[in-house]
């Protein structure tokens, strides 16, 4: 199946049914919060500038006696809108940037108390594109057992100054009591500018092919924040960190037109096909701002074990498929080339 992202009411997206669904749903809970703005020297404090986040976290994943507790932090969602050939934040204020914390609890350890660390690391400037500092953060917590939440990158108030500092933290949790080692690969998936035609990934389904064919799970997708576009070519970095696991996934994603830079963001119109999705057996993946000069466009990466199979089935061998679709499909096929793998944990 392949259809264009031309969707534009949140409500009309559907999310398709899983045959072989078992009928539990993903629990699901969003929690806004400020996150504050990077401010200079603070980037090398390992905890108060992400503070916050952290007490939120363990918060929601510390006890199982609550509806919120053992659920994991699946995504931090900093808004972002396109102009000037740059990235805005589209929903700030003085003490920092508006922000939604998506938890999720894990289908395999639902109601298990979680574990948390974070992990705090400088980033290369915005003009900058090694990350190895950070990933090697990675398989610090791979051998402590811990799993990769999400990775979360303090905003920068400036978005125009390639100098400005940046930081981030690494979120790892883990079932309290368990130890697993965990190995991770990240391929950078780029975002590619096309004028005024928008944006693009290129190589997204032949990654999720990939990947998901190989028994790997997204562990979490990163898009650092480097507000121009780098290079001859016009991209933009977007990371996937794979997981490698026990069993296949399903990976799909959807793409949702929230509008033309509104300050406040109705955060509703994500949120809503996030647990809708949860409550069809779909685990959060990821979220993606897309560049373009006219809407908002968020997509929306959502996975799930192989052993549900949805009804409609991607073919990437149809001539009229589209790079972006309007509701989940499976991704499947052969191997394809993918985009350069930037570190093997």
């Amino acid at each position: 199946m392949g259809c264009s992202a031309s969707t534009t009411k949140h409500e009309e997206i559907e999310i398709p049914p899983i045959a072989a669904w078992n009928g539990e749903v993903v629990r699901s809970a969003h929690v806004p919060f400020i996150l504050p703005w990077v401010e200079g020297e603070e980037t090398g404090n390992e905890s108060a500038p992400l503070g916050g986040l952290q007490d939120l976290v363990r918060s929601h994943a510390a006890s199982s006696s609550t509806s919120f507790g053992g659920c994991r932090l699946r995504v931090v969602h900093l808004p972002m809108h396109w102009g000037d050939a740059r990235w805005k934040h589209a929903d700030a204020c003085a003490e920092g940037a508006q922000a939604v914390g998506i938890f999720q609890a894990d289908p395999q350890h639902a109601g298990c108390p979680l574990e948390s660390r974070f992990l705090h690391t400088r980033l290369p400037s915005v003009g900058g594109n090694s990350f190895d500092r950070l990933y090697n953060l990675l398989k610090q917590s791979a051998e402590e057992g811990f799993t990769v939440s999400s990775i979360v990158a303090q905003p920068n108030r400036d978005t125009t100054d390639p100098s400005a500092p940046l930081s981030a933290q690494v979120v790892c949790q883990r079932p309290r009591g368990t130890h697993q080692q965990r190995y991770y690969t990240v391929v950078n998936c780029p975002i590619q500018l096309a004028g005024a035609e928008g944006s693009s990934q290129p190589s997204l389904r032949a990654t999720l092919a990939r990947y998901a064919g190989m028994s790997c799970r997204i562990a979490t997708i990163f898009k650092p924040p480097i507000y121009l576009a780098q290079g001859s070519k016009k991209q933009l970095p977007c990371h996937f960190v794979f997981e490698k696991s026990e069993s296949s996934y399903l990976m799909a994603f959807i793409d949702v037109r929230l509008g033309a830079g509104k300050n406040p963001l109705d955060h509703r119109q994500y949120v809503d096909i996030i647990e809708k999705g949860a409550s069809s057996g779909w685990e959060l993946a990821g979220m993606i701002d897309l560049p373009d000069s006219h809407n908002m466009i968020l997509r929306i990466v959502f996975q799930a074990r192989d052993d549900q199979m949805p009804k409609e089935v991607f073919k990437p061998d149809d001539p009229e498929a589209s790079e972006s679709t309007a509701t989940p499909s499976r991704i499947s096929g052969p191997d394809a080339v993918s985009d350069a793998v930037l570190i093997n944990l």
